[in-house]
């Protein structure tokens, strides 16, 4: 019984990687830039460079899914994109 509880537990580490990797892309690739949500369709090149950096988006997607898993381990989820957006949401 011992073994079995094991061996369950090892089976959700690929399943929680799969999440993980699914959210990564669902969340970075399919919705857009937050970068433009966040300045609007007036900023500058440098602006929107400035907080592409800020977030980290401007490094290579391996590099950003290895910051992400790093946040989920230690349950680190970072700013919320809609407070950074709309002040008057953080009440």
């Amino acid at each position: 019984m011992t073994a079995y509880a094991i061996r369950r537990l090892l089976y959700t580490i690929p399943i929680l990687f799969g999440v993980c990797l699914l959210i990564f892309v669902l969340f970075n690739k399919v919705g857009g830039d937050p970068t433009y949500q966040m300045l609007g369709k007036h900023a500058s090149l440098a602006q929107i460079q400035e907080l592409r950096h800020d977030l980290g988006l401007d490094k290579s997607d391996f590099a950003q899914f290895v910051d992400f898993l790093k946040q989920v381990v230690t349950f680190d989820f970072g700013r919320s994109y809609a407070k950074l957006c709309w002040p008057s949401l953080s009440r």
